[in-house]
């Protein structure tokens, strides 16, 4: 099971960052490396960076990580997954004119 995943199944209430933890955040302009500022539990925890972002357990699982490596992983991944679509939106193209299907869209 991959670290991801292992993320994804964390429970909001348990607190996953420590103030002054410093994570790497990826996002559409590439990786930043971050600090955690403050952690606030209402009943949920919410994180605060150095940039003014907020975060949920669920949300800043998905964006921010550990280390540098855990963050280019991520942004391969990310790449990938464009490419993939990509080349589906391609082989679409291809069976709609295989079949006569014209303007029938399945991937997006």
């Amino acid at each position: 099971m991959s670290y991801y995943k292992e993320k994804e199944d964390t429970d909001d209430y348990i607190q996953l960052f420590e103030e002054g933890e410093k994570l790497y955040r990826v996002g559409k302009i590439g990786i930043e490396e971050i600090t955690i500022t403050s952690v606030r539990k209402y009943p949920h925890f919410v994180y605060r960076d150095d940039k003014g972002h907020s975060y949920f357990n669920h949300s800043i699982i998905r964006t921010c990580f550990r280390t540098l490596e855990e963050a280019e992983k991520e942004v391969l991944r990310r790449q990938n997954i464009r490419k993939k679509r990509d080349l589906l939106k391609q082989y679409e193209l291809e069976l709609n004119e295989k079949f006569n299907l014209g303007d029938h869209f399945t991937v997006k």
